[in-house]
């Protein structure tokens, strides 16, 4: 959970020309670096909770429902990161520095990455792997190397 609607009643006062506060620049870049803080701890637990519950040879034939959670936590993680992620950036172009906010940045990327692999996706994988259905790493080196060389 982050203080997004906080955030945004604080920038809609300052626009709004509330009472002129000197500091109120700073503390916004406050909150902005504890919601990058607090999103990218959410992440790492994701993250780990992946690392510990997310392998298939675990949980046989339930693997796709438990694959699916973990696939949700980075959906949800990726929506609430993006909204920090803009609030940040408007924080840091008003001349604001904002720690983190590359490492954010970075996050995102990949998360939206991770996102394209989807729990179905992974599934048929581990699938394909137990049935030997595979293509090991030299045999396509070998056809990349055979397709410069046409």
């Amino acid at each position: 959970m982050t203080a997004i609607p906080l955030f945004d009643a604080l920038v809609r006062q300052d626009i709004e020309g509330a009472l002129p506060d000197p500091d109120r620049p700073y503390r916004l870049a406050q909150l902005a670096e504890k919601l990058v803080d607090s999103v990218l701890a959410d992440l790492d637990r994701i993250g780990e909770y992946e690392r510990q519950f997310g392998s298939p040879d675990v949980y046989g034939d339930s693997a796709v429902e438990v694959l699916q959670s973990i696939y949700k936590l980075y959906e949800d993680w990726e929506g609430e990161a993006e909204q920090v992620l803009t609030r940040a950036r408007q924080v840091s172009g008003r001349g604001k520095h904002i720690d983190r906010l590359g490492q954010l940045e970075d996050a995102c990327g990949r998360v939206y990455a991770r996102l394209g692999i989807t729990p179905e996706k992974m599934a048929r994988s581990i699938e394909q792997l137990r049935t030997g259905r595979v293509v090991s790493a030299e045999t396509i080196r070998n056809e990349l190397r055979a397709r410069l060389h046409r």
